[in-house]
């Protein structure tokens, strides 16, 4: 499948799907710095952030990365909070999350570059997947 230049539709495998489907990318940027492209897909009325590789020296639409799938951007997990990881409760962290003044008690999470995206940055410059 072609994708990104009239219909904006690519090949997504998002974290934890079994294969990739096919999908509209918006919102497609080119980071030639980096060799990647970050745009968006929609998922059950939210938005996922994706990224695929992109050869800045190739702009071509039939260029080899093109048909390349997108990924996951970020990865978000929900660390074990260590007192119930003792106890033998599984469970998590709880945290103070604030929003428009109003304050609350949430799940912890931690969001992190994905895998696939750090090697990729590793690749370029080892320092750029290190901050």
């Amino acid at each position: 499948m072609r994708g990104g230049d009239i219909d904006n539709t690519s090949y997504v495998r998002l974290e934890g799907s079994p294969s990739a489907r096919s999908r509209v990318v918006y919102g497609i940027r080119r980071i030639p710095e980096h060799h990647i492209q970050v745009g968006y897909v929609q998922v059950d009325y939210n938005y996922v952030v994706v990224w695929r590789p992109y050869d800045p020296d190739d702009d071509r639409w039939d260029a080899p990365w093109a048909s390349g799938c997108w990924r996951s951007t970020y990865l978000m997990r929900m660390p074990r909070d260590q007192a119930a990881k003792d106890s033998g409760r599984p469970t998590y962290g709880i945290a103070p999350f604030e929003c428009d003044g109003v304050t609350t008690y949430l799940p912890r999470v931690e969001m992190t570059l994905h895998r696939d995206l750090k090697e990729h940055l590793d690749k370029l410059e080892p320092s750029i997947a290190k901050a």
